[in-house]
């Protein structure tokens, strides 16, 4: 594992705003400026919709690959590799969404990325446990839930207004959005990763537990 600072710095609650905006960025793209653009190009509701929910397929099933980023690696380098994909993503699904004649390879792009905002999370969630002083969690918590539904707000309103009060295409507003989320990444190029927990022999893990349990009986009876 990559030697880290022993003393890491702390993350002020109102970064996690920022750090989770993408993930919201991509939901608000594709579920309101994306919809209306297919189906300005004459695709079906039943067809949009199938859009729509294929998206919801990684938010399903992410628990399977949850401990793979508290595990392994560091959490900015896999928050930096799914930004990566999550912005490459959204401009591939401008490009595509701009007159619904893929709509295989569309679909595809957009399980991809929404796997990739599913990493993002997962590594926001775990640098707001691990470098959070106790006493900011709630407030931490709380700039997080406000990031997650302004970026939202951004991927569907800002991106829709863009085409329909700017002209822009849909191409240029998923531009626009794409440059937003790599600058929400910004402030972790000088985050001094916290450490990883070291990974618990099968001893420790059955004493932890057997105290689980303990503790369980305790409060039932």
């Amino acid at each position: 594992m990559t030697p880290v600072d022993p003393a890491p710095a702390r993350l002020h609650p109102w970064i996690f705003t920022l750090l989770i905006a993408p993930f919201g960025m991509v939901g608000g793209f594709l579920g309101v400026t994306l919809a209306y653009q297919l189906g300005q190009a004459g695709v079906g509701s039943e067809a949009i919709a199938a859009l729509i929910a294929a998206s919801y397929l990684p938010h399903t099933w992410k628990f399977f690959w949850a401990p793979v980023v508290d595990l392994g690696w560091t959490r900015r380098g896999w928050y930096g590799a799914a930004l990566a994909v999550t912005v490459a993503g959204l401009l591939a699904m401008g490009g595509l969404g701009a007159d619904g004649r893929a709509l295989g390879l569309l679909t595809v792009v957009v399980v991809l990325t929404n796997l990739a905002t599913t990493v993002i999370g997962m590594a926001v969630e775990s640098l707001m446990a691990h470098a959070t002083p106790d006493e900011a969690k709630g407030r931490a918590a709380g700039w997080f839930q406000a990031g997650n539904l302004g970026g939202g707000g951004l991927g569907g309103g800002l991106a829709l207004w863009l085409i329909q009060d700017r002209g822009l295409s849909v191409t240029a507003s998923a531009a626009a959005l794409a440059l937003l989320c790599l600058l929400c990444g910004a402030p972790l190029l000088r985050l001094r990763e916290p450490p990883h927990e070291p990974v618990p022999t099968a001893g420790r893990t059955l004493e932890r537990l057997r105290a689980s349990f303990a503790g369980l009986r305790a409060d039932l009876w």
